[in-house]
C-alpha cells in the first residue's frame, strides 16, 4: 500500500495530511500530541498530485472558512477495533454539538470504560474530520486536546457560527535566541541546568543532537534524569510581536503561549503581552 503525505497551511497552523489507497489516514496539526511519525516508505508529495490529499485539503480550507455540509472525504484511520469503534461514534456527534467522555462511553455500552474511551478519543489520527474536539468534560470544561486547547476552543466557536478567535498583542516582544532547538518526535535532548531555571514553571533548557538549544516544555518529553525523548515534534521558535498584532492561540504553558500568525510557522510569545480580543 503506497502512502503519501503532505503539509498544508491553514488558519490554525500547518497541518500534515496522510493518505493511502484513495483514503485519508491522518490529519495532524504539526507538533500535536500523538502525531504518528513519518514512515520511511511514505512519499512526500504536493497535495495537488494526490486525489485524497487534494480532497482533504480542500475540505479543510472550506471548513475553516465556515462552509458547512461539504461532502466528507473517504477516511481510513489506522487503529485497533476498539479505537475505531470510538472514532465511529465521534462521527455521529453533530456539528455545533458537544458530548462528554462519560456520555460517549455510555452510548457505546461501556459505562465503566470512560478512561479507555477518553484515551481512544485522544489518539484519533484524523483531527477535525473525526471531530474529537466535540468531546468535553462532564462539567463543561474543554479538558485535553492533542492539537492544543486554543485550537479546540477555536473549532467549537467556529461550529457555533462565530469567527475563529484572535488574541490581541498589547506589548512588544523580540525573540531571544537566533537558532532555537527544533526536533521531531522521538529525538533525544540533553537537559542543562541554568541559573534562571524555575522562572517559568514546567520549562527546562535542552540541547539537541545538532547542538541547538532552547527552552522546552518538560511535559512534552519522556524524561530520564538529564536526558529526554520528545513525545511530539517541537520548536522553540519565538515570534516577534508588537502592539496591535493579532495571533491565534494554540496552547498555553507556564507563562508562555504557542500561537500562529498567518503566513508564518507557529512560535512562542510571553502570555504577558497578549489579551483576548
Amino acid at each position: 500500500m503506497n502512502t503519501c503525505s503532505t503539509v498544508v497551511a491553514t488558519q490554525l497552523g500547518p497541518v500534515r495530511l496522510e493518505a493511502a489507497a484513495g483514503k485519508l489516514r491522518g490529519l495532524w496539526f504539526r507538533g500535536q500530541q500523538h502525531e504518528l511519525p513519518l514512515a520511511a516508505a511514505t512519499q512526500q508529495v504536493d497535495a495537488a498530485k494526490d486525489a485524497s490529499l487534494r480532497a482533504a485539503a480542500s475540505w479543510l480550507t472550506d471548513y475553516l472558512d465556515g462552509v458547512v455540509d461539504r461532502p466528507t472525504p473517504a477516511l481510513d484511520p489506522p487503529g485497533t477495533p476498539f479505537q475505531r469503534k470510538v472514532w465511529d461514534a465521534l462521527l455521529r456527534i453533530p456539528r455545533g454539538s458537544t458530548t462528554s467522555y462519560s456520555t460517549l462511553a455510555r452510548e457505546l455500552g461501556m459505562p465503566r470504560a470512560t478512561r479507555a474511551v477518553a484515551a481512544a478519543v485522544g489518539r484519533n489520527p484524523i483531527s477535525i474530520l473525526i471531530p474529537c474536539h466535540r468531546v468535553i468534560g462532564s462539567d463543561g470544561s474543554l479538558t485535553g486536546y492533542a492539537g492544543g486547547l486554543g485550537r479546540k476552543r477555536a473549532l467549537l466557536a467556529l461550529e457555533q457560527g462565530m469567527n475563529l478567535p484572535w488574541r490581541l498583542v498589547t506589548g512588544s516582544y523580540a525573540p531571544q535566541y537566533a537558532d532555537p532547538v527544533a526536533i521531531e518526535s522521538g529525538a533525544q535532548v540533553r537537559f542543562v541546568a541554568r541559573s534562571d531555571d524555575g522562572e517559568f514553571p514546567g520549562w527546562r533548557w535542552a540541547v539537541a543532537a545538532d547542538g541547538r538549544a532552547g527552552w522546552v516544555p518538560q511535559a512534552w518529553f519522556r524524561v530520564n534524569g538529564d536526558s529526554g525523548v520528545a513525545r511530539r515534534s517541537y520548536s522553540a521558535r519565538e515570534l516577534a510581536v508588537r502592539p496591535g498584532d493579532r495571533l491565534r492561540e494554540i496552547e498555553e504553558l507556564g507563562g508562555w503561549v504557542l500561537a500562529y500568525r498567518a503566513g508564518e510557522e507557529p512560535g512562542w510569545v510571553p502570555q504577558s503581552v497578549l489579551q483576548l480580543s
